[in-house]
């Protein structure tokens, strides 16, 4: 067995091998045998290893749980559930046979019977969330948590996921398993996208050696897609190995759509002993909804990881992100847009990456990303009759950061340090331009050559003192902008506490950030406070002390509630007529919840989402293309049925309520309103044996029309608004081999 864990095959196999030549009847140098087997590759001879062995020991529920894995890999279900049913029945305390059994009900559309199998192994794993066997065999590491996650999204159940992943990060920050989870549970929150791609990030430097392909959008923001109506979810949507083996795997999504909508991503992921691949190639493209609402996107993924031994490995990903748009901006009347705005964004990026673990409570990684990154805007306007009036810009980015992180554990306490180092070098060209037709007749364009530097310096410890959990942790960001004049070195403070008390947990937190530039959105430090998000898609530069409160309870096995409060107090730095200005805005989010499991076939999910920014500024420095207070509650109550000929339907009505003062001038205020309920559905089908799924997705069911201004109006960069004006109608189908 310690030759299997240092990936010794040939080793390992010999000598299990001698094992059973001086006793016939070991059942686990069978055991052992059977799994060397299967991490070779040869899935059926390594399967009638462990069948001997069960044969043995016909009493040993763990190896009945391996034999069980090893019929789910070869997609004979039916035979699989026998051995897991036998496993839970010879040793009921064990949580393997649970949690091996939820990812087969979730495979076969029984989200519903696999959350409860999950809620069982969590309770026999003394609380904590299972994501892998406890005696680690086979390593077991191939056992990833999205497929955990990938229950609460089938059942709509994303508040209750993002707090299981939060609660799983706080026992171990290195659990790759659950930042790919805590990933998931991020993928359709508005302005999140910095936090579910640095989750991404996050877990793919932790991971071991695995078979999960890496799809290209997946560490993307500004996918450009409504709903996940993508090539695939934002999230993994993958379906999971039991066994790390040597093996090769394509997965192959195409889609179609009204509004000239199609897109395709394909993925072949590979492992040979102690090396691994994935690479992958995305498309998607649409017309949009209006005139110049169109974009085209297309990445291509090269990943490729080494594992030097169980305690080292090395990762390299070269990614090519190439987008073009038009107007992808929502305002309230979706009249208002500019006919021609466009707009391009391709980048090209290496990232080396490096995990060492020294010991069973240490971890550490390093990460080194250089960017390439070319940025067009262009908006056309009638000069004359016959001269148009170009403005935009055309900015050219060399950037490159550096990042370190040390994780170290004991049974009470947990400490995060890490550093980073952010450098962009670019030119930044401000383009005005004259043209008669394609001629250039007056060009006034500025050009400006300067770099924005950031250092981070970031320390969190987390303690567990009997039933309440303490955070303290503070953060030193050292930003220097010269284009922007902006400086700012800020030390940031975070405290929180969480006590439980039988079924309800209680938390709070104050917290302050600094919004700093990140290379693809990611970064290494810990993207929440207790479950709160720390990091939004904002401005760079922009400061926020946070205040948070909130309360999760279960009430039994089947119903699941709670409630945030988050006060923000923010200062933007804005550039207004090249004049560099500090504007303030205050922010109140309120999210509430109830999740409901009435039967093993129907999942219930109701949540309230409010969102109050009020922006304060100088009336001299007046804008009037952002709203001045914006109110905007949503009300998504989700409903899911999942039949057992593998057939899904999930049914969501959202009610949204949305107050908007608008300035008109410096002295004058437009008020708006408009409220509207917009009803989406998705019909999925699973095809046999786990080789893929079709599904059908209607967005904006009944064409409602509707005002409504999309609340990332502050983002960044461009983005899909959330909801869509006219139906969407979208055919996937995915398949995997």
């Amino acid at each position: 067995f310690a030759y299997l864990a240092r990936i010794a095959i040939p080793q390992a196999i010999a000598s299990f091998n001698l094992a059973i030549e001086k006793d016939q009847a070991e059942p686990l140098a069978r055991l052992g045998l059977g799994l060397a087997l299967i991490r070779r590759g040869k899935l059926k001879e390594g399967r009638r290893e462990i069948e001997y062995a069960t044969a043995l020991d016909p009493n040993n529920a763990l190896i009945r749980s391996y034999l069980g894995k090893a019929y789910y890999e070869e997609k004979r279900n039916k035979l699989a559930a026998v051995q897991f049913e036998m496993a839970k029945a010879l040793d009921p305390n064990d949580p393997t046979a649970f949690f091996y059994d939820a990812i087969r009900k979730q495979s076969e559309n029984m989200p519903g019977e696999a959350l409860q199998d999950i809620q069982k192994a969590t309770l026999l794993n003394q609380q904590r969330a299972v994501y892998r066997s406890q005696l680690l065999l086979d390593q077991d590491q191939s056992v990833r948590n999205s497929s955990t996650a990938q229950i609460y999204s089938e059942l709509g159940f994303e508040e209750t996921a993002l707090l299981e992943a939060a609660t799983a990060l706080q026992k171990d920050f290195s659990n790759y398993s659950a930042h790919r989870f805590m990933s998931e549970a991020y993928a359709k929150k508005d302005r999140n996208e910095i936090a579910r791609v640095s989750e991404i990030y996050q877990s793919i430097l932790y991971s071991p050696l695995n078979t999960t392909p890496i799809p290209p959008h997946i560490g993307e923001t500004d996918l450009g897609t409504i709903n996940n109506a993508g090539p695939t979810d934002a999230g993994l949507n993958e379906y999971d190995s039991l066994f790390t083996r040597n093996s090769n795997n394509w997965r192959v999504t195409a889609l179609s759509g009204n509004h000239q909508t199609a897109g395709d991503e394909i993925i072949y992921s590979a492992i040979v002993d102690n090396f691994s691949l994935s690479l992958g190639q995305y498309h998607y493209q649409t017309a949009g909804f209006r005139p110049n609402n169109d974009l085209k996107q297309d990445i291509i993924n090269m990943f490729f990881q080494w594992a030097i031994n169980p305690q080292q490995s090395i990762q390299m990903e070269y990614i090519d992100n190439r987008k073009k748009n038009g107007d992808l901006r929502l305002q309230f009347d979706p009249d208002t847009y500019t006919a021609n705005r466009r707009e391009t964004d391709n980048k090209k990026s290496i990232r080396l990456g490096y995990l060492f673990k020294p010991t069973s409570n240490l971890n550490f990684i390093a990460s080194f990303n250089l960017q390439e990154n070319k940025k067009t805007r262009e908006s056309v306007s009638a000069a004359t009759a016959t001269i148009d009036l170009i403005n935009g810009f055309d900015d050219d980015h060399d950037a490159h950061n550096s990042e370190l992180q040390l994780v170290y554990r004991t049974p009470r306490s947990q400490t995060i340090v890490g550093a980073g180092n952010y450098v962009d070098v670019f030119n930044n060209k401000d383009v005005t331009q004259l043209k008669i037709g394609t001629t250039v007749i007056s060009d006034t364009s500025v050009s400006k050559k300067d770099k924005i530097t950031h250092k981070n310096f970031y320390w969190y410890e987390m303690l567990d003192i009997s039933s309440i959990n303490i955070l303290l942790g503070a953060t030193n960001d050292d930003h220097d902008n010269n284009v922007d004049n902006l400086h700012v070195n800020q030390i940031s403070p975070k405290l929180a506490v969480k006590s439980k008390l039988h079924n309800t947990s209680i938390k709070a937190a104050y917290f302050s950030t600094l919004k700093r530039p990140l290379l693809n959105a990611q970064t290494l430090e810990p993207t929440n406070i207790f479950g709160f998000n720390q990091f939004y898609d904002e401005i760079n530069g922009t400061t926020a002390n946070n205040i948070a409160l909130g309360i999760n309870t279960t009430l039994n096995t089947k119903i699941n509630s709670g409630i945030d409060f988050i006060k923000r107090d923010l200062v933007i730095p804005i550039n207004r007529n090249s004049t560099q200005v500090e504007e303030g805005q205050k922010e109140t989010i309120t999210k509430a919840y109830i999740n409901w499991l009435p039967s093993t076939h129907f999942s219930i999910n109701f949540s309230i989402h409010y969102l109050d920014q009020l922006r304060e500024f100088d009336s001299n420095n007046v804008s009037t293309t952002e709203p001045l207070q914006m109110t905007t509650t949503k009300y998504p109550l989700s409903l899911t049925y999942n039949s057992d000929n593998k057939t899904s339907y999930k049914l969501v009505a959202t009610y949204y309520d949305q107050d908007i003062i608008q300035p008109v001038s410096a002295t004058q205020n437009n008020t708006l309103h408009d409220s509207f309920t917009i009803i989406d559905t998705v019909i999925s089908y699973d095809l046999p044996k786990r080789n893929g799924k079709l599904s059908l997705i209607i967005n904006n069911l009944f064409d409602k029309d509707f005002k409504y201004q999309d609340t990332t109006f502050r983002s960044t960069t461009a983005q899909q608004p959330s909801i869509q004006h006219d139906r969407g109608i979208t055919l996937r189908a995915t398949f995997t081999f």
